[in-house]
């Protein structure tokens, strides 16, 4: 009990002026610049540069009760309708009984196109976050296709199928162009990452293994597309032809716990380098397909039927 009441009283008199240390580290009043992640008529929430989860500011209160004729500051609800969320905001702040905006302005990018890579570090079903090699973190979302008045726009479903398609962590080049917020028009991989016309692929394919690797797993070199299932999702499945993928044992759950089916580590165990097979495959993460399922003659090599 001493020792909480002297530290308590050390961070009262140094200065200590940070709230909720353990989620949100930003001073008692000051200015931050961050992601408008989003927004309603009296606050907006923002994820400060550095950090992951967002604040919550809202209008400062002038006036009495609001029986009384007081209410949120005027200026500040207008300068909220005006912002646009997935923006840089620069958010001038101070904290009474919650944080409160003094000012806010969305930071307008002078280029209002460009050309940049870096690293996936967040994404959501309409937009993707990346952080550029020099540290520097925006939101992006899809192009808006306007159509005419009689027909609805939408965002570009090409860009947005991609994001989907992207693992947090994955290295990306991309283009990009501002209207409204930075929106991304194309996305290009790295070198070493499995192409994203090819994921989402489930078909029968005619390969032959080139070498075996720890995890059971096994390097399938594709002579031909056999045939293409009604769940594939690839762009191009034909492409897969003359390349060499990862192939491992699909996963399912047993007791709440992920693992390899039993029978397709088995009968990758038996394959043997240089044997040639017909496979039933899907993309399944990052560089790997798995085995969809084994043929009737698969399944007696592994005893099974």
């Amino acid at each position: 009990m001493m020792r909480r009441l002297i530290l308590s009283l050390l961070i009262f008199f140094c200065g200590f002026s940070y709230i909720s240390a353990s989620k949100k580290k930003i001073k008692e009043s000051g200015e931050i610049t961050g992601i408008l992640v989003a927004k309603e008529n009296d606050w907006i929430a923002v994820i400060p540069d550095g950090m992951k989860d967002d604040i919550r500011f809202y209008p400062v209160w002038k006036g009495g009760t609001e029986s009384g004729g007081g209410g949120y500051d005027k200026k500040t609800l207008e300068a909220i309708k005006g912002l646009c969320t997935l923006n840089k905001v620069n958010v001038k702040y101070k904290f009474i009984e919650k944080y409160r905006v003094i000012d806010v302005e969305m930071v307008i990018p002078k280029k209002k196109e460009g050309r940049a890579s870096g690293k996936i570090t967040a994404k959501g079903d309409h937009w993707i976050e990346i952080t550029t090699k020099d540290g520097q973190v925006d939101r992006y979302t899809p192009r808006w296709i306007s159509h005419t008045p009689q027909k609805a726009g939408h965002l570009d479903g090409k860009i947005l199928n991609e994001i989907q398609l992207l693992f947090i962590g994955e290295e990306i080049e991309f283009n990009w162009e501002y209207e409204e917020r930075k929106r991304i028009t194309k996305i290009e991989l790295e070198s070493a990452s499995f192409p994203l016309i090819l994921r989402g692929f489930c078909g029968m394919v005619k390969g032959e293994v080139v070498s075996k690797k720890e995890n059971n797993l096994i390097m399938l070199k594709v002579e031909k597309v056999l045939k293409i299932w009604k769940d594939n999702s690839s762009e191009e499945p034909w492409e897969l032809e003359g390349m060499t993928v990862k192939v491992g044992p699909r996963w399912h759950k047993v007791n709440g716990k992920w693992q390899p089916i039993e029978r397709h580590t088995a009968f990758i165990q038996k394959l043997k380098k240089g044997e040639k097979i017909d496979l039933e495959i899907e993309y399944a993460e990052r560089d790997v397909m798995s085995i969809l399922e084994l043929s009737r003659e698969q399944r007696k090599r592994v005893g099974g039927e």
